[in-house]
């Protein structure tokens, strides 16, 4: 990584001042002229960007209790109103997200019932925590379009992040469930499904100017500056957005800095009335110096209560890993837009490309002590780069016409996702046996050119020798009608024919030298160089009754091709007294899995209650199928023991969502609900190890699932409010079979703070105050949970 690379961010004022004054005394739109989130019209596509500043109450505004009206970019439907979205919807809007001071992404999924994250990381930014959905993998999506999330095929974990920070997203939309009829199929890695999509919209063009600058701390000594500009120019023909942002300093975690800056450009052009023309480009940069300790056997130890930790003088607000250790993230961005209607807009054109390169280096150096015993035991050090380069597109036709009574929308289209990774050999770097103490639990870093331990393939540096480490592409051609009869009847029927094409190869775990690292990965059964390709025809159908304006019933049956993995050579698993065998030969190695359809039910009731609070209830059910790692006994062959993967049985999930946003009274906001969810294993083959599967609760897939953020505006001083969000994730097992099992125990989180809005001489004057964890609980969820966490800031809009 190349550090430096964005000093421009110190001049970027001098050029936000530079575009604000060359527009300025410029009319603006009409401010009659409705913004696109305000279209009510579903049938059609307005041209204008997203208006984020207007005279009237905005759609997601903290004034309308942060309720919206429509989601953007749902895959091929582009733009669709809630109340005629026949899926599970949450959408947390920029107002939400800057009166509670959150900095991450996983700060903003934890309001949301549907999602659990797995090693939350949230206020410390640490960038590694696993979004799930109903017990799935989640795929994050930039403005409709994937990103990488996860690992590629040789069992890489990522530790760097390619959403970063959250100042150039306007809002983020989640929705529950099967998306690979609406965004292709998933890109993470492995077997496991997605569960369901995170799209994180960027920030459009203004309709009339606006500037928003906020000073403020994310916790610690993490202090902040951000800027905001956006506006018309020409008379309307262009806009322009400009954020940048620059934070620095030390987290709520003792021996852990953090420094984050980034900008991002949008552009509009309006060519004619009918032809919009969008381009965007974005540039962060993320380095955290200092990384959290590890925690010996948590797992059964910790199966009573994690808080015994601070009963042990255990602090949970120190990064017990190394100083000198840093992960590094650097990520560009570039998109473009194009929307076109003709025919007096009864054909609309919609197309968009986005790349985004994501470059990542770490040097981690962890200490581990002993939940027990409190002896810290040992540091080892990883280093590893990455280069992820993910690119994107789709080109969509709507026709929209007209038979009797019944209206329709057709689409006919295509969208492909390309991911490359690359690394350099050797990938890491392994050093043991260093020696903390607690009086100082920091050490110096170690020697390179002195073998100081146990080090993986023997070399102590990086080469300028880079090799693909995988290639995976999604294809899909889709086709979809919505078909809307008298207003009653909303059905939204369509296919998508999906080809996953994926190259793999060798890596850290597979290659048996560093000669064979970058080689083509063997299928076991042909010889041959592993290339997997696969297609298939997966529906989707979808039919919403309205038998109010504000009452929508709705039932979904959606189909997701998933893609078999790639078997490893090298695998870790416990067997069935609960030893844990790590990376031990895998029988099977080299071996793809054969794809699998998979099924999800949904039926659910979206309520608007008095035009301010949405209401959303929602049954599912998911099948898919299930993979499953068995152990081995030492034998002749393998005298260290030796694992195989396949597939076998299936994983069932159903469950109960509930969610909410709105005002219940003019005064008192809520946003937030509960999800119960079941996750078992089941139709297992009739095996000695099965048997104690069958049936088992899938691991850390919590049953209870609550969140609820609220928000009053005090009666005696205007515009003063209260804020207070409260969390409940319920117990999750954490082994898959009956001899092995042990339960994480649930907790509960608190949140508070206050917001005060004023105007001084003439200025928008916020002052914002957000505790995280305001009991300072100790908690696990992958990971010892953040500590209190305090931040505040203060912004100026004019």
């Amino acid at each position: 990584m190349i550090k430096g690379k964005m000093t421009f961010l110190c001049h970027i004022s001098a050029v936000c001042l530079l575009i604000t004054g060359l527009a300025a005394g410029v009319p603006s739109w009409a401010d009659d002229e409705p913004a696109a989130s305000e279209e009510s019209d579903s049938e059609s596509i307005d041209l204008n960007p997203l208006m984020v500043q207007d005279s009237k109450a905005k759609d997601g505004s903290s004034e309308v209790g942060y309720l919206v009206e429509s989601a953007q970019q749902v895959g091929p439907w582009g733009d669709l109103p809630l109340q005629d979205t026949p899926y599970s919807m949450t959408i947390v809007p920029r107002d939400l997200i800057e009166n509670t001071g959150a900095q991450t992404y996983e700060q903003v999924l934890g309001r949301i019932p549907q999602v659990q994250t797995i090693g939350h990381q949230g206020t410390s930014a640490y960038q590694n925590s696993n979004a799930m959905i109903r017990g799935l993998s989640a795929t994050l999506l930039v403005d409709g379009m994937p990103t990488h999330k996860s690992g590629g095929g040789n069992a890489y974990e990522i530790y760097g992040d390619p959403i970063g920070t959250l100042e150039d997203f306007e809002r983020v939309e989640v929705i529950s469930g099967f998306t690979g009829f609406l965004n292709g199929g998933a890109m993470a890695s492995g077997l496991g499904l997605s569960g369901g999509a995170i799209n994180f919209i960027l920030k459009r063009p203004t309709k009339e100017f606006y500037n928003r600058f906020t000073i403020g701390n994310y916790g610690g000594e993490q202090y902040f500056i951000k800027g905001d500009l956006g506006g018309p120019i020409m008379d309307g023909k262009f806009g322009y957005r400009v954020n940048f942002w620059g934070s620095d300093g030390r987290t709520a975690y003792k021996g852990m800095k953090l420094r984050n800056r980034g900008v991002s450009l949008a552009l509009d052009w309006h060519i004619t009335d009918d032809l919009l023309f969008q381009i965007d480009y974005g540039q962060k940069l993320y380095h955290r110096s200092g990384n959290k300790g590890g925690l010996d056997g948590i797992g059964r130890y910790t199966a009573g209560d994690i808080s015994n930790l601070k009963n042990l003088g255990i602090p949970n607000d120190v990064a017990w890993g190394q100083k000198w250790s840093f992960l590094e993230t650097e990520t560009k961005r570039y998109g473009a837009n194009l929307t076109w209607k003709l025919f007096d807009d009864n054909i609309t054109i919609r197309a968009a490309y986005r790349r985004q390169i994501t470059d990542d280096e770490w040097d981690i150096g962890f200490t581990n002590f002993h939940y027990l015993t409190k002896l810290l035991s040992y540091t080892n050090e990883a280093m590893m780069k990455f280069i992820w380069d993910v690119q994107g597109g789709h080109v969509f036709v709507d026709a929209d016409f007209d038979t009797s009574i019944v209206k329709h929308k057709l689409t006919v289209g295509y969208q492909g996702t390309f991911e490359k990774v690359k690394q350099p050999i050797p990938q890491s770097l392994f050093f043991y046996d260093f020696a903390p103490t607690w009086d100082n639990p920091w050490v110096p870093r170690p020697d390179h050119n002195v073998m100081t331990g146990g080090m993986r393939f023997g070399l102590n540096y990086f080469t300028d020798r880079w090799f693909t480490a995988q290639k995976l592409s999604h294809k899909d051609i889709i086709i979809g009608d919505q078909i809307n009869i008298a207003d009653k009847f909303i059905i939204l029927i369509g296919a998508n024919h999906t080809t996953i094409t994926q190259r793999s190869y060798k890596g850290l775990y597979d290659a048996q030298s560093i000669g064979d690292i970058g080689q083509p990965a063997i299928n076991a059964a042909t010889g041959k160089p592993q290339v997997y390709e696969k297609s298939a025809w997966t529906p989707n159908y979808s039919l919403v009754y309205k038998p109010t304006k504000n009452i929508s019933l709705y039932g979904s049956y959606i189909e997701a091709l998933q893609r078999g993995s790639f078997v490893p050579r090298l695998a870790s698993v416990t067997d069935p007294t609960g030893v844990y065998h790590q990376d031990i030969p895998v029988r099977n190695a080299g071996e793809t899995m054969s794809p699998k359809i998979s099924k999800q039910y949904e039926f659910g009731i979206n309520s608007l209650i008095n035009d301010s609070l949405r209401v959303n209830l929602s049954l599912f059910m998911i099948k898919q199928a299930n993979e499953i790692t068995s152990y081995y006994a030492p034998d002749s062959q393998y005298p260290s023991g030796s694992a195989s993967i396949a597939t076998d049985g299936e994983d069932i999930h159903k469950g109960i969502e509930l969610t909410m946003a709105g005002k219940i009274t003019d005064r008192l906001t809520v946003f937030g609900g509960v999800t119960y969810l079941e996750a078992k294993i089941k139709n297992l083959s009739d095996t000695p190890d099965n048997k104690l599967r069958e049936g088992r609760p899938k691991t850390n897939v919590p049953n209870w699932t609550a969140k609820m953020y609220l928000e009053y505006e005090l009666p005696f001083i205007d515009r003063l409010y209260l804020l207070g969000s409260a969390y409940y994730i319920g117990k999750k097992h954490q082994g898959d079979m009956a001899l092995n099992d042990w339960k994480i125990k649930g907790y509960s989180l608190f949140d508070a703070g206050f917001r005060f809005e004023t105007n001084i001489k003439g200025v928008d004057t916020n002052f914002n105050l957000y505790v995280y964890n305001v009991t300072n609980k100790y908690f696990w969820d992958g990971g010892l949970g953040d500590p209190r966490t305090i931040t505040f800031s203060v912004s100026f809009q004019f």
